[in-house]
């Protein structure tokens, strides 16, 4: 994944902290709740559900290849 890229993936799970979002088979990245949405977000459902396309951007890949996703800057990038 290139960081700075605007992705279409598929939301697969969702925590407390975040949802995981399929961006190929095998690929998968997560978007923060900070980074779900330009405003705070109390409850992740309420934005995104499983199964869900969402449009993301690439912010950045860990030295141990987790992959960083913003919906906020791929939604202010459209």
């Amino acid at each position: 994944m290139r960081v700075g890229q605007v992705y279409l993936g598929r939301v697969t799970n969702i925590k407390a902290y975040g949802a995981f979002v399929e961006l190929a088979p095998g690929v998968n990245g997560m978007i923060h709740v900070s980074e779900l949405a330009d405003h705070r977000v109390s409850q992740i459902e309420d934005v995104v559900d499983v199964g869900e396309e969402v449009y993301v951007k690439c912010i950045g890949v860990d030295k141990d290849g987790k992959i960083r996703l913003s919906r906020r800057e791929a939604l202010a990038d459209a």
